[in-house]
C-alpha cells in the first residue's frame, strides 16, 4: 500500500578504454576492466557498506507523505518496518 512511489532513475552509461579489438594476453594490466570502472562509479552515489545514498541525491519526505507512512505503521504495526 503506498501513497507514492519511490523515486526512479535511469542512467546511460557508455566507456570507452580502446578504439580497436585487443587480445586480452596483450592488453592485460594496460586496458581498464570496465566492470570496476563501472562499480567505481556506483561507489560514488552509494555507500556499498550501507546501500545509502550520497547526500547529494536525498531528500526531505513532504509532511502529509511522512503522516501517513506514520498512520500506515500505527495500522500495520512496527514489524512493516524494519531497520
Amino acid at each position: 500500500m503506498t501513497s507514492s512511489l519511490r523515486g526512479k532513475v535511469k542512467v546511460k552509461i557508455t566507456a570507452e578504454a580502446v578504439k580497436t579489438s585487443v587480445h586480452s594476453g596483450i592488453g592485460s594490466g594496460i586496458v581498464p576492466d570496465m566492470f570496476r570502472v563501472l562499480t567505481d562509479r556506483i561507489k560514488t552515489i552509494e555507500d556499498p557498506k550501507t546501500g545509502m545514498l550520497i547526500q547529494e541525491l536525498q531528500t526531505i519526505i513532504p509532511g502529509k507523505d511522512y503522516m501517513d507512512a506514520e498512520k500506515i505503521v500505527s495500522l500495520k504495526g512496527e514489524d512493516l518496518v524494519k531497520e
